[in-house]
């Protein structure tokens, strides 16, 4: 399972250099300014260049880095729980399989704002679907607090 969502995350990542690439220097390249931010309800309130498209992906390149290197040091992890001999080889498999998760999940959304930018700078509407952030909240947190409680019922 986890391999999958490490597949996943990589094949994510690729498509948002992908999707970047092809907005900067593709053969319908944005000429015009784009969104750089959103407010709560999803209205575009800053607009930048269009080299600012690389920002996202260079940032989600180093966090998918960041979190694959603390995966390969799962014997540093700080846990939740008391960790015994018995349950660590549980604990620290379920704990590089949320890694693998939310690897996954940061970088879809990053690819899904990146999108409805490059959307948004397209047809100069300057909108983000209204529920974006509780969306992405509600995947994160609730991924998070399953592995929680599946950690909480494997060190017993």
């Amino acid at each position: 399972m986890k391999k999958i969502f490490d597949i996943f995350a990589l094949l994510e990542l690729a498509m948002l250099f992908c999707l970047t690439g092809l907005a900067l220097w593709g053969p319908n390249a944005i000429t015009g300014p784009i969104p750089t931010h959103f407010d709560s309800s999803g209205h575009a309130n800053a607009w930048g260049k269009p080299a600012n498209l690389l920002f996202l992906p260079l940032i989600t390149s180093f966090l998918y880095g960041l979190l694959t290197t603390v995966a390969r040091f799962p014997a540093i992890f700080n846990y939740p729980v008391v960790v015994t001999p018995e349950n660590r080889p549980k604990l620290e498999a379920l704990t590089l399989l949320l890694l693998s998760v939310m690897k996954a999940e940061l970088i879809a959304v990053f690819l899904w704002l990146q999108y409805a930018g490059i959307q948004s700078a397209r047809d100069s509407r300057g909108h983000l679907f209204v529920a974006f952030t509780s969306v992405c909240l509600l995947l994160i947190f609730g991924s998070l607090v399953g592995f929680f409680v599946a950690l909480v019922r494997a060190a017993k």
